[in-house]
């Protein structure tokens, strides 16, 4: 008998990885969702963990084994992900660990989580818009808030890669530790929800080690560079511009003959090196709606209520569908700055009819 037991158990969870997830509920009502990193998540998976989600008081969220969250989600299944993702967005107690490669969908439910564990592990970048769509709602609010201002804009366009420290001091993530090893998951285990951020106070490092940040986050030259090619109220292809600029300022301080100047240039070059090279290799519709959402602030009645989630879903099922996507080129980004709006707007009338749309006058006649 007891063997059946064991046997029934062990095909559970043999059943439950295969559909990317191990599950286990707390005394105290919390879940733990352990996450299977794979590239192919589908509706029936999406369903899945949405049903979990809505199961339990709290959640913790982690990949199974300790990683980071490297994970993404199969080409036509926009409405399911979205619709995981608000399930979560709208759900209390909250937890996310970080611990590791994080990207794709993965950071996009580390974003949606009321608390964000990372640690000297954690590598985090966005590839939603090099796939051709926009960041997920989660994601946008938390780049909405990003410090600097300009910084969350960059990380939208580019998907530049940050580590535990510098997602601590951004925002984007809310506690960085040493370790998040199974002596906290214990921790959590048995501490009332309401208590989640007492037992996390304890074993975090603030502020996180210094050391470990990158120049895009630490560099006050990476920061001032960002700040006056992105700043000032442009468009994509002006900002594209000043980013141009600014790469050639910094190439040029690399023949300087003194070594803190090209140390300083250094760091300003590769940032800039990196992030123009994430623009030309994503598609100019996914930069020009993303880059419309983040900086026209009629959009900023939605980052205040869910309905940023049903907006991002629409759009990315309409950018899945878009035969109007093409490559990168400096033409191509220019024609999808009015595609971008036309899209924009065609999703805001379906998606929404007449609600919200009082403030948009200008923007959709």
């Amino acid at each position: 008998m007891q063997q059946e037991v064991l046997t029934r158990f062990q095909q559970e969870v043999e059943a439950r990885v295969a559909r990317g997830l191990c599950l286990e509920t707390y005394p105290n009502a919390v879940r733990e969702i352990s996450i299977i990193n794979h590239n192919d998540w589908d509706a029936a998976q999406l369903n899945e963990l949405e049903k979990a989600l809505n199961s339990a008081d709290g959640i913790v969220l982690r990949s199974l084994g300790g990683n980071g969250l490297l994970n993404e989600v199969k080409s036509g299944f926009e409405n399911e992900r979205g619709a995981t993702l608000k399930a979560l967005t709208e759900k209390s107690n909250t937890l996310a660990i970080a611990d590791g490669i994080t990207t794709g969908f993965g950071a996009a439910l580390v974003s949606a989580c009321q608390w964000r564990i990372v640690s000297p592990r954690t590598t985090y970048a966005l590839t939603q818009v090099r796939q051709g769509m926009c960041p997920d709602a989660a994601l946008l609010r938390r780049l909405k808030e990003c410090k600097p201002k300009v910084l969350g804009l960059f990380l939208a366009l580019t998907g530049s890669t940050l580590g535990g420290t510098d997602m601590t001091e951004t925002g984007l993530a809310t506690h960085f530790v040493k370790d998040p090893s199974l002596r906290l998951l214990d921790e959590l285990r048995f501490t009332p929800k309401d208590n989640i951020d007492i037992v996390l106070d304890r074993n975090c490092i603030s502020p996180p080690p210094p050391h470990l940040a990158c120049p895009i986050q630490s560099s006050p030259h990476v920061t001032a560079a960002l700040e006056r090619a992105l700043l000032n109220d442009a468009s994509l292809i002006d900002i594209l511009d000043r980013l141009y600029t600014e790469q050639r300022l910094a190439r040029s301080a690399l023949q300087s003959c003194a070594w803190h100047t090209r140390e300083l240039a250094e760091e300003v070059s590769d940032v800039l090196d990196e992030g123009i090279d994430a623009i030309h290799a994503s598609p100019p519709l996914a930069l020009q709606t993303t880059f419309l959402l983040l900086t026209n602030p009629d959009f900023d009645v939605f980052f205040s209520s869910n309905d940023l989630d049903t907006l991002i879903t629409a759009l990315n099922h309409r950018l899945a569908s878009s035969v109007h996507n093409p490559e990168f080129s400096r033409a191509n980004l220019i024609e999808s700055q009015q595609a971008a709006a036309h899209l924009l707007r065609d999703t805001l009338r379906a998606t929404f009819l007449h609600k919200h749309l009082g403030g948009f006058k200008k923007f959709l006649f």
